[in-house]
């Protein structure tokens, strides 16, 4: 396996911030293997493996020399905008757990990355969501907000996947760090927010 690089950096501004992110992005679309995993997904273009605890075969997906665990369901038929976004959302809630980032140190990792360690905090889940979703055509920003107890500090990220898919007039939260919530869920308490194209 090739050694797994992440990516520290500083920011001191939220713009700075979203254009790390960005770059992220960017470099992830660039690897071939994840469009290839994308249009995977949403076709429902799966292998079977057998699970070693259970003993039921269950749907994968390869990707980087590994098998990653597949959404279950019917495959989405064409131009089904909103099937897309749940087999992608599935697929980033099966294999990607939301950990937080080293103390004081704020990492940005690919898509390969991610799926091949497994984890990641909300900029991550944002790049995983954003890569995969705009591998399929849809348009994506990065929500930021504060909560109402602290309204001047910026403390969240999470992807709006815009519907329909050509000329978004809808955006759809997903912010799978949070344990329960399903596409279009969202925080409550949000003080202030701003979106960023990706």
């Amino acid at each position: 396996m090739s050694a797994i690089r992440l990516r520290e950096a500083k920011s001191h501004t939220l713009d700075e911030h979203i254009n790390l992110l960005r770059s992220v992005v960017r470099q992830s679309m660039k690897d071939p293997e994840s469009r290839m995993l994308a249009v995977a997904l949403v076709s429902g273009t799966y292998d079977y493996k057998r699970d070693a605890k259970t003993g039921k075969e269950t749907p994968t997906v390869s990707a980087w020399g590994k098998n990653f665990r597949a959404p279950a369901g019917v495959t989405c038929r064409a131009r089904d905008a909103d099937c897309e976004v749940e087999r992608i959302w599935d697929f980033v809630v099966l294999n990607i757990r939301y950990v937080y980032d080293s103390a004081d140190d704020d990492t940005f990792s690919t898509l390969k990355v991610m799926l091949l360690t497994g984890g990641e905090d909300c900029d991550g889940m944002t790049i995983a969501f954003a890569t995969l979703l705009k591998h399929v055509g849809f348009h994506v920003v990065a929500r930021v907000i504060s909560t109402k107890e602290d309204p001047s500090a910026w403390v969240h990220i999470y992807p709006m996947v815009g519907l329909p898919k050509d000329s978004p007039t809808h955006w759809v939260p997903l912010d799978a760090t949070i344990d329960g919530f399903v596409p279009g869920d969202e925080y409550k308490g949000i003080g202030k927010h701003r979106d960023f194209k990706l």
